[in-house]
């Protein structure tokens, strides 16, 4: 399994023992790269042992004559059960093996090991019939974007992270008021209403583009991993049927880089025949309050600019910044082989 560089690195699959390394290799990268994505070993053995992972086939190691790893890739296989299958690409090279073409290897052995998996799919059920390969790709690697642009993918979608950061002194009072919401209510995140807000998630992006519905087993997936903080969630209700949600989640691995402690809104959503009613704005800052009850120190999430101008009003309006930028890139495979 060396189809990159002949002779550079020894190649293999990732192994579970295989997974502290890793951890010390992301944190290699996110010291030198600075990324806005960032990854500890509890995230990597999250991925490892996530619903239909199967590292063993899609993931590969890059060793240097130590043994030590110093490059790897991962595919990500999401949506095969629900919707269409997308996968997502995740990979990085040591800074000091860099420019050896390793990294375009890697890619261009993730593009094939998609296909492959498309391939069995497609013979196992005939109408899975093309998948999307991602990479998200900060706005600032110039160098990468050039190379996975050079291997098929295109931009897709962009992202902004946005951010609010708490003063010292702040407490309720400084946050903004919540606005009237024509009566329904807000309410604090219980398990019991988990899978409503799951189906209230799919019906508010059931019409947005690329966006795939989230299967029952893949949200309680989400629900379970070692970033999920429920407690902070919050849930828009009227007469008790789920019609808006902002699910918060901690990601600690980006604490350090930001400075302090932040909670961070990882999906927020109102189902579209209850739009217009302020709730957007209400979960979030009942979100901003919860993060203030824990001790943290602000507030962030990410906003996909598919609607750039109207989506960064609202955020700015209970008092987020915009700050770095991340773009999506896909490459659709079809089982002929051929790409779009």
């Amino acid at each position: 399994m060396d189809p990159f560089v002949e002779g550079s690195l020894e190649w293999s699959s990732l192994e579970d023992s295989d997974l502290g390394q890793l951890a010390e290799l992301r944190m290699a990268l996110e010291y030198f790269d600075d990324p806005v994505q960032r990854l500890g070993l509890p995230e990597l053995r999250e991925h490892f042992h996530a619903p239909g992972a199967n590292p063993g086939m899609d993931a590969v190691v890059g060793r240097d004559k130590g043994g030590t790893i110093v490059a790897y890739g991962w595919n990500h296989l999401h949506g095969s059960d629900v919707g269409e299958p997308q996968i997502w690409l995740d990979g990085g090279v040591h800074p000091a093996w860099r420019h050896q073409h390793i990294g375009r290897g890697i890619v261009e052995w993730q593009v094939a090991r998609g296909q492959e998996w498309l391939d069995e799919a497609h013979a196992q059920d005939p109408a899975v019939c093309h998948v999307m390969l991602s990479r998200y790709v900060d706005e600032k690697f110039d160098g990468y974007a050039r190379m996975i642009e050079g291997v098929g993918f295109t931009p897709r979608r962009w992202y902004f992270d946005m951010h609010a950061q708490f003063s010292d002194e702040w407490g309720h009072s400084q946050l903004p008021p919540v606005p009237p919401t024509d009566g329904i209510q807000l309410q604090p995140f219980h398990p019991e209403l988990s899978e409503a807000v799951r189906r209230a998630h799919n019906e508010a992006f059931a019409e947005v583009p690329g966006v795939h519905a989230v299967s029952r087993a893949a949200w309680e997936h989400s629900m379970r991993r070692h970033a999920a903080r429920p407690q902070w969630s919050w849930v828009a209700t009227m007469a008790g049927e789920v019609v808006g949600y902002a699910m918060n989640c901690a990601n600690v691995q980006d604490w350090d880089s930001l400075g302090y402690q932040e909670g961070w809104t990882d999906r927020l959503g109102v189902r579209p025949a209850w739009r217009g009613h302020n709730l957007g704005p209400a979960l979030l800052i009942a979100s901003m309050r919860s993060f203030l009850d824990a001790g943290l120190g602000g507030a962030g999430l990410g906003v996909d600019t598919i609607n750039p101008e109207g989506a960064l009003d609202l955020f700015e309006s209970v008092g987020y910044e915009s700050e770095e930028m991340v773009v999506l890139y896909g490459r659709e495979l079809r089982v002929d082989g051929a790409s779009g």
